[in-house]
């Protein structure tokens, strides 16, 4: 017990000292964010509170607090739940209402679903398995929860301005980036948005009707980002807005005979029995960019190849980022596993309320701190969360994080950073008051069955292992949602503060080695592109082997690299797999950031 209580003195002055440093520094943010952090710690209290006085099962299904931030970052007074501005509001009503309609359509694999398919579930909550955090952090990174800062913020790639930036995820239902937003944001879902325009006839009846060989950026500024694409790399066929426009067909229900065709291509589609489920989208393209890619603010304007003046707005080359990310191949790294089930569906502890299923309980507790305080704090990067627990999928990129408070998880009892007796926020690994017990006693016994550093440990030391100390924490997570594409300089970035509760268990030395979430309602996965990883296919090879790399002028350059099998411009293969050449958006990107 002496060594116990060594350590607990030594975390008390390291937490003591780290949050002395906290109140000099500037890392908090503005009053506003520190007055509804402080808002939402006591929120939290009073849901601990019940969850202790009432037992675990009368509030682990609980909803975690929300706080939406409309614009800036923390800079206007934030929402609760969804009364934010007008247009927010509306844009997540509707994002609501199709999210509703999606319930029967789980099924279906989308293209908004980031998929860890390929994994194998073991046991999660001793973690050394799909949710270790060497998978995100690599072999090397601080595991000690003495030396792990308690908040942390993601920098841009130069370290100038806080990473990530607010994007639309380009839903399927509205034709993904062939959605003309300057003009058709009231379209109700598919049937309407495919009937919209029909290109490339209205490529030539412009034409016809400006009497011009060659288009001013005024006359198509209205375009989608993937029109405006196809004109300026010369594809008269328009083939990535038409298989953009396509794409959702394979998720709706419809017959054959209210489809109608026109030179062997779909022109208009009559009727739809079910409509697409408008949550599926690019928001994985959108979210693993936003953790790399510097944001875009400014206009580009190009020549393209049949000499039309092309002005792609910020948000059209922010777009187009994503749907470069979305659909060409790129190395990643992520923690954590795929629940495909509902709440009502997953199979739940009998004594606490808490996941009992390996299939569900995602990425655990310890792996989430640990990975965040890593890949966050300490290397101020940031990292994309999969927001919702369930059968859905939102990708979502993590900005900051911090710890509000710990907890005693065997009482309940509060403690802030600067309280004296913060080593009474640790309980003794099997505590009777402890609302996980016998949960955690369960995981044990099974770790050491599947799970191999577990059944190392057993072999060698002739016993099981068992954790020495259990902590609580309360965590606020900041991460970017979606805002809707606009002409002219995009939307300030849009937040969410989500407030998560949990434990962590430790070994003798202050390791974590597990945990348990006290809302049902947690994160899915955690996960982001490898490092120096950029999503290139086949076509941006056959470029970048060629040698050719587009500077603005040399469009019949890269006409002239074809596709192998069919002798076609790589560019328009490209865009047939529904991907952008990286050249054309490395160009986009470095013009955009020039002052």
């Amino acid at each position: 017990m002496r060594m116990h209580f060594k350590f607990i003195i030594l975390l008390t002055v390291i937490l003591s000292v780290f949050s002395i440093f906290l109140k000099l520094s500037n890392v908090r943010g503005t009053d506003t964010q520190s007055e509804i952090l402080k808002k939402a710690a006591q929120k939290n209290t009073v849901f601990l509170n019940h969850f202790f006085k009432n037992g675990a099962k009368s509030a682990i299904n609980d909803e975690p607090l929300r706080y939406y931030w409309p614009s800036g970052e923390f800079s206007d007074e934030p929402k609760e739940g969804k009364e934010v501005t007008e247009r927010v509001k509306k844009f997540r009503e509707k994002i609501e209402r199709l999210r509703q309609r999606s319930q029967q359509d789980r099924g279906k694999q989308s293209t908004r679903e980031y998929l860890l398919k390929d994994f194998k579930v073991n046991t999660k909550r001793p973690t050394e398995d799909i949710d270790d955090p060497i998978y995100i952090l690599g072999d090397t990174y601080e595991e000690k929860i003495t030396r792990l800062p308690f908040e942390g913020k993601a920098l841009s790639s130069d370290g100038a301005e806080s990473a990530g930036w607010s994007h639309d995820y380009w839903a399927l239902a509205f034709g993904s980036l062939s959605f003309r937003y300057a003009t058709e944001s009231s379209l109700k879902g598919y049937e309407e948005a495919f009937n919209a325009y029909q290109q490339p006839k209205d490529f030539f009846q412009l034409r016809k009707k400006t009497n011009k060989k060659s288009f001013d950026a005024e006359d198509i500024d209205y375009w989608s980002p993937a029109e405006k694409y196809d004109l300026l790399i010369g594809d008269s066929r328009f083939t990535l807005t038409n298989t953009l426009k396509s794409e959702g067909l394979a998720y709706a229900e419809y017959n054959e005979a209210d489809l109608v065709y026109d030179d062997g291509a779909l022109a208009r589609i009559e009727k739809l029995k079910k409509d697409v489920p408008t949550w599926m989208g690019k928001c994985h393209g959108w979210a693993a960019a936003a953790t790399v890619v510097q944001k875009i603010n400014k206009a580009v304007t190009l020549t393209g190849y049949y000499g039309d003046t092309i002005r792609f707005h910020a948000d059209d080359i922010r777009g187009l980022i994503t749907l470069k990310w979305a659909e060409s191949p790129f190395d990643t790294n992520y923690a954590g596993g795929r629940c495909w089930k509902e709440l009502a569906q997953i199979r739940k502890d009998e004594h606490s309320g808490a996941i009992d299923d390996q299939e569900c309980f995602d990425v655990n507790p310890h792996a989430f701190r640990i990975i965040l305080s890593n890949r966050i704090g300490l290397r101020k990067q940031s990292i994309v969360m999969d927001a919702t627990f369930d059968a859905e999928v939102w990708n979502h990129p993590i900005r900051s994080y911090q710890v509000l408070s710990h907890f005693n998880p065997a009482t309940g009892e509060i403690f802030g950073f600067d309280d004296k007796i913060l080593q009474e926020a640790f309980a003794l690994f099997g505590s009777n008051k402890d609302p996980f017990l016998k949960l955690r006693e369960k995981k044990w016994q099974e770790a050491h069955k599947h799970n191999q550093r577990w059944i190392r440990y057993k072999n060698k030391n002739g016993k099981e292992f068992r954790p020495t100390w259990i902590v609580g924490e309360t965590m606020a997570v900041h991460y970017l949602t979606e805002t809707v594409p606009t002409h002219g300089r995009p939307y300030e970035d849009e937040i969410i503060t989500v407030i998560y509760s949990y434990d962590l268990e430790l070994d003798e030395n202050g390791l974590a080695v597990g945990g348990e979430w006290y809302s049902n309602k947690h994160p899915d996965f955690l996960w982001a592109p490898a490092d120096g990883a950029r999503p290139k296919n086949d076509w941006d090879w056959y470029l970048e082997d060629g040698k050719v790399a587009y500077d603005g002028h040399n469009l019949e350059e890269i006409h002239a690299v074809k596709d192998e099998e069919n002798d076609t411009p790589a560019a328009f293969a490209s865009s047939a797999a529904k991907a952008p050449l990286a050249t054309i958006i490395d160009y986009l990107i470095d013009q955009a950031k020039k002052k």
